[in-house]
């Protein structure tokens, strides 16, 4: 993985490097206080290689998502405030009786067949 210097040029982000950006940064700063975090790298490809790549490969295959998260180029991680909202636990019973409702239909259908 790369990232650039502070006279934004292009380096190689060694793995120490990134363990201090899981660690220091993801786990002890930001998740440890709550916050979601993203990081944001991006990889420059050709069409015609990322086409070749989809005609090679499944686009949800493990070996297309390594070939497209190689060789990244690193930005940034931030750190979001998304506090728990009020009304979470009714949020969740709703998903739950959604899902039991789903499961209910599913299973009719099934013993219909």
């Amino acid at each position: 993985m790369e990232t650039f210097d502070e006279q934004m040029q292009q380096r190689e982000l060694d793995t120490e490097e990134q363990y201090k950006i899981l660690y220091d940064v993801v786990a002890c700063g930001m998740a440890r206080l709550g916050k979601k975090t993203l990081s944001f790298a991006y990889k420059q490809m050709p069409y015609d290689d990322l086409y070749d790549l989809m005609n090679r490969c499944h686009i949800e295959s493990d070996e297309f998502r390594q070939e497209l998260e190689s060789n990244l180029v690193y930005l940034g991680t931030f750190g979001i405030n998304d506090p728990v909202r009020e009304n979470i636990e009714e949020s969740i019973q709703l998903i739950r009786f959604g899902s039991s409702l789903a499961e209910n239909v599913d299973r009719s259908k099934g013993a219909k067949n």
